[in-house]
Order: C-alpha cells, then sequence, then structure tokens
C-alpha cells in the first residue's frame, strides 16, 4: 500500500497485554472511538522570580542583619562537618593541614569574606581585590550567612579547604573555584576520581544563592563531595554531641542556583532529600560524570533554561531514585556521553517539556523503572541510540515530540528483567515491576535509523495524529520493530479505516 511521503496519520490506538515468558506478542486490531484517549496537560510553574535582580536584593536585606564572627575550631564536634570526615576523611585533613583539622566557623550574623581575611589573614588569605585563597575549610554554622559579592573564592586542593553551608550563603558575582597552590592553576580533574579536590556542601535547612557566578574545579568520588551538593542531614539519633534544642535536622536544604556557570565539577550538581531547588538559567560545561543529578528523595525541583553539555562519563541531566514531582523545560542538553535526559530508579509526576535534546552518545531521553511521567513539545535528533527509550516504565505520556534523525528507532519500549544473570539489584531500595506502556499523540517519527517505533512485551500503547516518514532507511515507511512489526499491514489498514483508530490487543491462549 502506497502513500504521500509525508502522512499526518488520524488517530490510532494501540493496546498490548504483557505475557510474561512469551519472546513475542500477537495482537488483535480493531478499532475504537478516539475520544478514549486521555492526555495530560503540561502545567508548568512560573520561573519569573529566579532572577539576579530578586537576589541582589534578598543579599542587601541580609546585610542588615546582626554582624557575626568567625572563630577557628577544631572540626571534631561540628556537627555542620559531621558527614565529611567519617571513616579516612579526619586523618586525610589532618594530613593536609599538618595538625589537628580545624575550620573557619562563620557564627550567629552577617559576614563577608573581607572580614574573615581580616580576622585570619594567614587562613583566609588576601591575594588581589576581592580575591582570596581559603587554606582551611570555610563552615558557615547553622543561622549564620555569608556574603560574597562580585569576589572571587579559590579552596586550596593542598590544603583540603572546603566550603560547608549550615546556614545561608550568598554567590553574587565572583566565582568560587578549586586551586592547586603548587602549580598556581586551576584544580583541573586528574582522571583519579578519587583524587581529593575541594567541594562545596549545603546541609538541611540551609539557603544557598549562586547568582551570576563562576563556579569550577570542585568534587572527587566521596560521600556528599560530589563538587556542589545540597544535600539532608545524617545525624543519628544516639549522637547526643550534635543534637540541638535550636534546630530541626529533618529540615531539607533550599537553594537557587541561576544565570551561573559549572564546569570541570565531578557532578555538576547534586542534591539529596532536596525540595523545591530551582536550577534555572545556567551553563553546565564538561562536567565529569553528571550535568546536573537530582537524587534520593528530592521533589518540587525545577531545572529549566539550562545549556548542558559535554559531560564526560555518563548523562547531562539525570533524576535518580524517586525524585518525584519535578521539572524538566526549556534545556538544551547536546554532545554529553550517554543520555541528553534521564529519569530513573522510581522518579514518578516528572514533567519533561520543551527540551532540545541532540548529539548525544546513547539515547535522547531515557525512562528506566520511572512510570507516570510526562514527555512533551521535546525536539530529539541525532542522537547515537534511540529517540526515547522506555524500560520498565508505565503509564508514560508523549505529545507533540519532533523525534528525527537518531541512530535506532524513534521511540523504543521494552521490560528486562533486572535479576537475570546473576545481576545484583537491592529490590528493598528500587523495586520495579516489569512494565510498560504509554501514549504518542500527535508530534512527528522522521528518518531514524532503525525504524519508527520498537516495542517488546509492552502493556499497552497508545499512538494518536504522528506524521511519520523515511524511518528505518527507506522513504515512506513507518518500519515497525519488535511485537509491533508482525502487525504492520493490519495496523496500517487500520490506520487509514473510517474512523481512522486502531486498537490491538493480545490474543489470550484459551
Amino acid at each position: 500500500m502506497k502513500k504521500p511521503a509525508q502522512m499526518i496519520i488520524g488517530c490510532v490506538y494501540l493496546f498490548f497485554s504483557l505475557c510474561s515468558g512469551v519472546l513475542a506478542e500477537t495482537y488483535r486490531v480493531d478499532t475504537v472511538d478516539p475520544a478514549t484517549l486521555e492526555l495530560p496537560t503540561v502545567q508548568l510553574p512560573d520561573i519569573s522570580q529566579y532572577t539576579p535582580a530578586v537576589v541582589k536584593k534578598m543579599l542587601a536585606d541580609a546585610r542588615n542583619d546582626k554582624p557575626g564572627k568567625v572563630e577557628k575550631k577544631l572540626v571534631r564536634g561540628l556537627v555542620e562537618m559531621r558527614a565529611l570526615y567519617s571513616g579516612e576523611g579526619l586523618l586525610n585533613m589532618g594530613l593536609m593541614q599538618k595538625n589537628l583539622p580545624s575550620a573557619l566557623v562563620i557564627e550567629q550574623g552577617v559576614m563577608t569574606l573581607q572580614q574573615i581575611s581580616r580576622a585570619y589573614p594567614k587562613q583566609l588569605v588576601a591575594i588581589g581585590e576581592k580575591e582570596y585563597l581559603a587554606k582551611l575549610p570555610i563552615v558557615v554554622a547553622i543561622n549564620a550567612t555569608l556574603i560574597m559579592e562580585d569576589s572571587v573564592l579559590k579552596l586550596s586542593e593542598e590544603k583540603g579547604a572546603i566550603f560547608v553551608n549550615g546556614g545561608r550563603f550568598f554567590l553574587q558575582g565572583g566565582a568560587l573555584l578549586g586551586w592547586r597552590e603548587s602549580a598556581g592553576t586551576p584544580a583541573h580533574y586528574t582522571g583519579d576520581k578519587k583524587k581529593f579536590r575541594p567541594y562545596y556542601v549545603a546541609w538541611g535547612g540551609s539557603k544557598t544563592y549562586f547568582s551570576e557566578t563562576r563556579v569550577a574545579y570542585l568534587g572527587y568520588f566521596g560521600a556528599k563531595t560530589y563538587g556542589v551538593t545540597l544535600a539532608s542531614y545524617q545525624v543519628k539519633a544516639s549522637e547526643e554531641i550534635f543534637q540541638r534544642e535550636d534546630f530541626d535536622f529533618s529540615e531539607s536544604p533550599e537553594g537557587w542556583l541561576i544565570n551561573s556557570t559549572f564546569s570541570d565539577i565531578f557532578y555538576g550538581f547534586y542534591c539529596f532529600e532536596a525540595k523545591g531547588i530551582a536550577i534555572v538559567n545556567n551553563t553546565y560545561s564538561d562536567n565529569i560524570v553528571y550535568g546536573i543529578d537530582p537524587h534520593d528523595r528530592s521533589s518540587g525541583l525545577i531545572i529549566a533554561k539550562n545549556h548542558v553539555y559535554g559531560t564526560k562519563k555518563k548523562h547531562g541531566i539525570i533524576m535518580s531514585r524517586e525524585v518525584n514531582d519535578s521539572f524538566i523545560f526549556d534545556n538544551e542538553s547536546h554532545d554529553n556521553k550517554l543520555s541528553g535526559i534521564m529519569l530513573d530508579r522510581t522518579c514518578i509526576g516528572n514533567q519533561l517539556v520543551r527540551n532540545k535534546v541532540y548529539n548525544n552518545g546513547s539515547d535522547g531521553i531515557t525512562l528506566y523503572e520511572s512510570g507516570d511521567n510526562l514527555i512533551s513539545e521535546n525536539t530529539i535528533y541525532t542522537n547515537g541510540a534511540h529517540g526515547i527509550r522506555l524500560r520498565n516504565s508505565d503509564n508514560i505520556t508523549m505529545t507533540k515530540n519532533l523525534i528525527l534523525n537518531n541512530k535506532a528507532f524513534g521511540i523504543y519500549l521494552h521490560t528486562k528483567d533486572l535479576l537475570a544473570q546473576g545481576q545484583q539489584r537491592d529490590l528493598e531500595k528500587d523495586p520495579y515491576q516489569q512494565e510498560v506502556s504509554g501514549i504518542l499523540a500527535e508530534g512527528a517519527i522522521v528518518q531514524n535509523g532503525s525504524g519508527s517505533i520498537f516495542i517488546e512485551h509492552a502493556s499497552r500503547f497508545n499512538l494518536y495524529n504522528v506524521l511519520f516518514d523515511g524511518n528505518g532507511g527507506s522513504k515512506d515507511q513507518l518500519k515497525f520493530g519488535g511485537d509491533l512489526a508482525r502487525h504492520h499491514n493490519e495496523v496500517v489498514r487500520s490506520l487509514w479505516g473510517k474512523k481512522g483508530v486502531a486498537s490491538l490487543v493480545r490474543k489470550r491462549e484459551p
């Protein structure tokens, strides 16, 4: 049956039922009413408040708070440092400082780098106008505030300088950099993931504001030492020395990271049990493992208008392990080692909208074991594998996406037994079901190398009003793959039937 080179397929409804243990599914092809399709609507948050002008206003208001004080204190006993010196961390810090590990601790009120340097000129060295080199960790204690405006702070790699925020930190303009004193250069990543580099970490109850700034050369593989980290406290009830009557350790960290650049960072951004973080209008370039990586049990995140590229080891943007009810929109993610955008391990209720995802080494958008998400109005092209890949991810809605010229399939749905062949997975932390399903509505799937849609063991799939052209290397072909391929002719006949709607239901054996 020959059709025009470009055609908008009228309404189609495909329904598949999973049959475990069967290598290929067989379906009955019927027609249904297109009104039975229920498409969720895109609902994105207002991001107009996330501007440098608003940060500057908050910073100006903070200057009116009471003055703080800074003291050099032993690290042992500081709750803000608790999670960072477990294991060999304290010993290594002592070796780098060649003394009992200590830190510059800002307490009670508001301070600036200039004030800290005046009090401790050998530990926070002024090396130029509004430029400082920290030779000890800097700790903003709970209920304290540090303001950096148009200043550069270099953290000494050799001296083990890190930045720990338990209170409030404003970084407006200027830069926060890891620094290699011995070479007089930035602390570039060496390829050794366990080699110490300075890093920034902000704890539960803290507030972080990065605006119009540069952050670079930070982080390595360790507990919360990835580079730029916002995480909840992990203080045990039995640790009486750290308990405080004036603070609730169950609070989540808050933060705005806006209009800034992040590069050569082990994880460009990482959060753990965070809520309401805004990552807006930044550039994440040439970071090591991930560009942006929200993690465990975070929610209400806004990741919008960011340019993410050149991630060296894995994905540009990834959410993993119960990062729910969040928004990834108007981002550009390209030329990353693996996927441009990924949801992994039970991330639900998220919206991926109007992103441009291209030239990534693997899929454009990948969902693993993450159901009930919306993928809408994205442009996904020239990626090294599939345009959109869904694995063990149920009830995914894909609307108005332009998917073209990807190396493999435009859309690829499949299930996988993650415990087969001796693979390891903690099912208590990371449960999943071998179910994959979705709706594909409107948009276009054009000139993808292996074909348009591949489905393996899907429980259901809906297709509505999509343009197909030139998939699988042959013009005018739909080029279905997997279980769908055997029903190609039946589906095509239904597409141009009176209603233009097809319903495929797996045949059940008696």
